[in-house]
């Protein structure tokens, strides 16, 4: 993997010692410097790891309803009907929240809530509702 030392050097990770110091909490990480890079054996850097990434569908959390232990959010099918799905989450960032399971990628889901809202009522919106993002 490349990775970036002090902001500054771009280099690549060796190798990685696979076992990790309980006390400490740290790894061995080896780094293939490239030539005149200016550093020397020890020194000490910081070095920036790339992460992964991961696609997802998210929602709003507006959209977003909890009863006790069950958690649902409603979409709009073809007829513009309210249906009711209950769905699983997981991390929430930046005002949306990941939906694990129970929708899928384009489907409609109803952001602002209303008490008048249930499973079978005709959605009549002044925007239309939001599609589900990835």
């Amino acid at each position: 993997d490349a990775v970036t030392i002090d902001g500054r050097i771009n280099a690549r990770v060796g190798s990685i010692v696979p076992a990790v110091d309980p006390a400490t909490r740290s790894a061995l990480v080896k780094i293939d410097l490239p030539r005149h890079s200016g550093l020397r054996s020890g020194t000490f850097v910081r070095v920036a790891f790339p992460v992964g990434s991961r696609s997802g569908i998210t929602v709003p959390a507006s959209a977003i309803t909890r009863h006790g232990q069950l958690t649902s959010v409603f979409v709009v099918d073809a007829q513009q009907m309210a249906r009711m799905r209950l769905v699983t989450i997981g991390d929430a960032r930046q005002g949306r929240v990941e939906v694990l399971t129970g929708i899928d990628p384009g489907e409609k889901v109803v952001v602002q809530l209303s008490s008048e809202l249930r499973e079978g009522v005709r959605v009549i919106a002044p925007h239309p509702p939001q599609d589900t993002q990835r």
